[in-house]
């Protein structure tokens, strides 16, 4: 099947009504598809179904994809977008950019079964003004060697979700200069380094937005390197805690929390007895570990000269200073 141009009545439609569905097939854009600088309400691209393959296949049935062939670092589409639905659709080589406006906020947008697919696809959350892009959810997505699956930038971006997704050779899950507030939920991750990548020099958070959870996540047991669930980098304010419930881990393990500056709280239950805390740089951790058999390993930034701790039923108590790489 040919890839037909998207025709600029198309395109001129859709930012006019904020609606485009498009069938089964495969279809390109190569100018950015910009909403202006006002804010717009509402908005729904919508195809006939998702794809991981990057092209047709003698699989292929109902399945629409958009490819991007304008420059891979300008945004495919931008908009101060707020109720945004986006869904049964692949997405290639294309990133979708939600701007903060000042006044109303913007965000609220839902992504289903959406498949995103090439370096500079994904989504980003947040632009020059430090406003509100926020409470956006991903429902059985699909990030296919994407550099950052979702950028997030202000101080006010916060309630991400991830559900059911499924990520390949990716980048960051989130990468964050700036709020928080971040749940991945039931997801599947092949040969994925980091979850959650914080940057920045903490004046664009702040303490509410401080909760980060992974819950029910499995990795593939192929992994070339060990994965890192927190990978902090910045100066991320303080009072950051990291909530880990049910994680199914790579037989190489996992790094908790890596941590340059900022203090970390930690709560995870812990299945299996050989799990080990290895401390060894300058962040501060501090909280509780919790273990399947009600004993605890609490935490605080008292002990610095700790390299590992066994959580395992003899041990109840240890302190320590540093940061986790289990």
């Amino acid at each position: 099947m040919a890839t037909v141009p998207l025709t600029s009545q198309q395109i001129s439609d859709f930012i006019s009504t904020g609606l485009l569905e498009l069938p089964a097939g495969n279809f390109s854009v190569s100018s950015q598809i910009d909403f202006g600088s006002g804010y717009i309400n509402g908005i729904r691209l919508q195809g006939a179904g998702q794809s991981y393959a990057t092209t047709e296949t003698s699989n292929d049935r109902q399945v629409t994809r958009l490819y991007w062939l304008g420059d891979p670092d300008t945004p495919m589409i931008k908009g101060h977008i707020r109720h945004g639905v986006f869904k049964d659709i692949q997405i290639l080589n294309g990133r979708i950019w939600i701007d903060p406006v000042s006044g109303w906020g913007t965000g609220l947008s839902q992504f289903e079964r959406v498949s995103f697919h090439g370096a500079k696809s994904g989504v980003l959350f947040g632009g020059t003004y430090n406003g509100n892009a926020a409470d956006s959810r991903f429902r059985d997505c699909q990030f296919n060697r994407c550099d950052v699956c979702v950028e997030v930038t202000s101080s006010q971006n916060v309630n991400y979700g991830m559900d059911s997704c499924m990520f390949y050779r990716c980048g960051p899950i989130f990468q964050l200069a700036g709020g928080g507030l971040c749940n991945v939920d039931g997801c599947y991750l092949t040969q994925v380094p980091v979850v959650f990548k914080l940057t920045g020099d903490g004046t664009q958070t702040g303490q509410q937005n401080g909760n980060f959870s992974v819950t029910n996540l499995r990795y593939d047991a192929s992994q070339d390197v060990k994965p890192t669930i927190v990978r902090d980098t910045g100066s991320y304010g303080s009072g950051r805690e990291l909530f880990v419930v049910n994680l199914h881990a790579p037989p190489l393990g996992i790094n908790y929390v890596d941590s340059d500056n900022t203090s970390w709280s930690l709560m995870q239950p812990i299945y299996n007895s050989t799990d080990v805390l290895v401390v060894n740089g300058a962040g501060l951790l501090s909280g509780s570990i919790n273990t399947m058999s009600g004993l605890s390993a609490s935490v605080s930034s008292s002990e610095a000269n700790i390299n590992s701790i066994p959580l395992s039923a003899n041990i109840t108590t240890k302190t320590l200073e540093g940061k986790i790489v289990q």
